[in-house]
Formats: C-alpha cells, structure tokens, sequence
C-alpha cells in the first residue's frame, strides 16, 4: 500500500478513537493489503483504569475502522499504561 494512503487512515483512525476515548495512543500502525479485505494493524495503549474491558474496546475500535473502509478489519493489541 502507498504511504500516503497508510498515513491517511491512521489520522482518521486516531481522529475516532480520540472520540472513543482522548487518553488512547495508537503505536506501530501498518496495513496489509489482501485479495478480499485489508487488515488495519496496530497497537494501542490504554489508561491501566479504563471502564471500558478489551473486548469492548476490540468492537468499538472494529467499528471504527469499518466506518472508514468496508472492507477494513482491524487488528489490535492492546496495552495498558502503568504510568
């Protein structure tokens, strides 16, 4: 995938989750290109007293990134911040 269309999604991305929640970083943000979808790959970190469980965030965040392609799935890793 071209660079300028990585960097695009990864600002909407951030953009809507900062919706979600403002205190959630996005770190190692890729795109693997596929013959039936594109899997939107990436890292986020999370304040170690998020409400929200994982499995919560996993949907809004798959909701989140189908909003901006159909045919977008996301990948994510979760972290929780200890600072």
């Amino acid at each position: 995938m071209d660079q300028e269309k990585i960097e695009e999604t990864k600002e909407k991305v951030e953009t809507l989750i900062h919706i979600l929640d403002e205190s959630i970083s996005i770190h190692d943000f890729r795109m693997v290109k596929g013959p039936t979808h594109t899997n939107v790959l990436f890292d986020i970190v999370i304040p170690f007293d998020m409400k929200k469980s994982e499995e919560e965030l996993r949907e809004n965040i798959q909701t989140i990134v189908k909003s901006i392609d159909k045919n977008y799935y996301s990948v994510v890793n979760i972290d929780k911040s200890y600072v």
